[in-house]
């Protein structure tokens, strides 16, 4: 999150957490956490009942470094807009 570091790396693992799979609450502790020494934790959560803005500021709260959204409805591409536009 924040400014992009060009050029830079992550190296993170995926970790999920089952009981705010959607994370359109905030996450109650302990949060997911990755587990190798040095490694981010990049959160994988579900689409759906939330805005995204909402997800990845839930994820960033609870510490993670960047976030993959997951959706298996099949249906039209969509754009990730800012919900107040």
């Amino acid at each position: 999150f924040g400014v992009p570091q060009y050029g830079a790396k992550l190296v993170g693992e995926v970790v999920m957490d089952a009981s705010n799979i959607k994370a359109c609450e905030l996450f109650s502790e302990p949060a997911p956490k990755a587990k190798g020494p040095g490694h981010g934790s990049v959160f994988l959560v579900e689409r759906g009942d939330c805005f995204f803005l909402e997800k990845a500021w839930h994820a960033q709260l609870a510490g993670a470094n960047a976030v993959l959204v997951v959706d298996n409805v099949e249906e039209d591409l969509l754009t990730m807009a800012n919900p107040t536009a």
